[in-house]
């Protein structure tokens, strides 16, 4: 069957599946190559814009999922724009999924603007939960303080001035039908700038330790079990910045990989370059040591050995340079071939260009259907 014949019966079924089904089928169908882009725009009116039949399938399919658990959208403000915190506010109640709060914390804002908006909103929904802190803090402790609001089984982190995807929690209530047991949960993200173009796509992996290690993979969308977060503390002040980092970490120690689950789906738009700098775009060396102070407890946490440094080509991002043992274990490397040109490259590649003590090259050569090693 030829490449376009298969993507266009992939659409045919998809039109028949939940809506959630619907965008991996999709996915899929982009990897086969019928619907080549030149620019992430299309991608997003071909695979990421609901239609009227979307909107009504997902109705009918919360309406018949069995586990509908209660989720807190976490959100601390301070100062935040006033058409931004409109937006994000607006986002939370366009959700697909009724069942939610969003537990606002305004860190003492000078600006009479943000405890307006949040008394007027929780006025009109009862949903709405907020709380104005005496004193200004920080994101940590303001973070925190919406916690406490929180009445949910899950919260879902969320800044004050970005923007869920229509069917964010309804993604993850999906899931966590599928497993109940689910603790940590994250999605795809991409950036959202002033004219509300969407841009930047961060397509994820499933979970990943070792990029976890030199990245905050989780990042947003992340949710969380909130019985975890209390049980690991809540946010630590010190790591602004980097404070869902540190906490991920945490979180991601104190439970097990089976209770990670990774949503393949853009659930979240991260506002970037409207006008108003945050925390890390204005104190970048302080969140990059904030995020390696973070690793760094990690591996003494889980008893690894390593040093934590800045990426040598991207120094926002991590790199652990792990320890070699003692003595250190003998590494058998394998070559097949029998041209020799080939073997010199290898040999010398292998031999001359690692300082490893305990290397043993063993090369393979087929004679008669059979492997010589030599």
């Amino acid at each position: 069957m030829k490449i376009l014949q298969k993507s266009a019966l992939l659409r045919k079924l998809s039109k028949h599946l939940p809506y959630s089904l619907r965008v991996r089928i999709k996915r899929i169908a982009i990897s086969l190559g019928k619907f080549q882009t030149d620019s992430y725009i299309s991608w997003i009116r071909e695979c990421d814009t609901l239609s009227e039949q979307d909107y009504r399938a997902i109705d009918r399919h919360i309406m018949a999922l069995e586990y509908k658990p209660l989720i807190s959208v976490i959100m601390p403000t301070y100062e935040t724009p006033e058409w931004a915190l409109r937006e994000a506010i607006d986002s939370i109640k366009g959700q697909l999924y009724p069942k939610w709060e969003l537990c606002v914390a305004d860190d003492a804002s000078p600006s009479l603007h943000v405890e307006k908006i949040l008394r007027d909103a929780a006025a009109v929904d009862s949903r709405i939960r907020w709380m104005r802190r005496e004193r200004n803090g920080n994101i940590s402790a303001a973070s925190n303080s919406a916690i406490s609001l929180a009445t949910g089984e899950f919260i879902a982190l969320m800044d004050h001035d970005d923007v869920l995807s229509p069917r964010a929690l309804y993604e993850v209530v999906v899931a966590l039908n599928k497993n109940p047991r689910l603790d940590v949960i994250y999605s795809d993200e991409d950036q959202i700038d002033k004219n509300g173009q969407r841009h930047t796509p961060y397509f994820k992996t499933d979970w990943n330790i070792d990029l976890l290690l030199s990245q905050n993979m989780i990042s947003h969308l992340g949710v969380y079990r909130r019985s975890l977060v209390e049980h690991v503390g809540g946010f630590r002040e010190g790591f602004e910045g980097s404070q869902d980092y540190d906490l991920a970490l945490r979180c991601a120690d104190a439970t097990l990989v089976d209770r990670v689950h990774h949503i393949p789906a853009i659930l979240y738009h991260w506002r970037r370059d409207f006008g108003t700098a945050s925390y890390s775009e204005r104190k970048l060396e302080a969140c990059w040591d904030a995020a390696r102070r973070a690793i760094a407890e990690h591996l003494h946490r889980c008893n690894e050995k390593g040093r934590v440094g800045p990426h040598p080509k991207r120094p926002m991002w991590s790199r652990v340079n792990r320890m070699v043992p003692e003595p250190a274990p003998l590494v058998s490397l394998i070559v097949s071939g029998r041209d020799e040109h080939f073997l010199e490259r290898c040999v010398s590649g292998l031999l001359y260009r690692t300082n490893y003590p305990q290397v043993e090259l063993l090369i393979a050569d087929q004679e008669g259907g059979s492997f010589q090693t030599h």
